[in-house]
């Protein structure tokens, strides 16, 4: 399993073709992929679609949007093995959304979606990839001090 908490990810595993090809070679494996935060992001375009056909989703690009607000988290498959034992909390948090996602779109699983600028927007998500192996991300966790909450741990974790 490989998980991506880093700054602008999508560009840090195209800035080194042996990163890229290692990574493949896991998926290929069935291996798992998570990426959160700036660890799903990219500001050129050029590192999206390596991204997202590991990872399932990516923040990047000149349209990506981010905001920091107080929110509502809505749980929207609570039997998914992610989401099991949480429900519906408030956070405040900088999420990254407007995510460009593997197609099709309907192979991504929405685990947690909340209003941001009028529309219901995707920020944690799992795919099971038909190399065998699962990716997720979630866009929140700019600030730490969530930690403390249990129910974001769990949907972290």
């Amino acid at each position: 399993m490989v998980c991506y908490f880093v700054s602008q990810g999508a560009r840090w595993i195209n800035n080194e073709p042996t990163r890229l090809a290692a990574l493949k070679r896991l998926g290929k494996r069935g291996g798992a992929y998570v990426a959160i935060h700036w660890g799903m992001g990219t500001v050129e375009v050029k590192n999206i679609e390596d991204f997202v056909n590991l990872f399932g989703g990516c923040h990047g690009g000149p349209d990506r949007k981010h905001k920091t607000l107080e929110v509502s988290i809505s749980i929207l498959d609570p039997s998914h093995p992610v989401c099991w034992g949480i429900s519906t909390f408030r956070i405040y948090d900088e999420f990254y959304y407007r995510l460009k996602f593997v197609k099709p779109r309907e192979s991504i699983t929405p685990l947690a979606q909340t209003k941001t600028d009028g529309n219901q927007e995707i920020f944690a998500w799992a795919w099971e990839r038909s190399d065998g192996g699962r990716s997720s991300g979630f866009s929140g966790l700019h600030f730490h001090r969530n930690w403390q909450r249990e129910e974001y741990r769990r949907l972290v974790v």
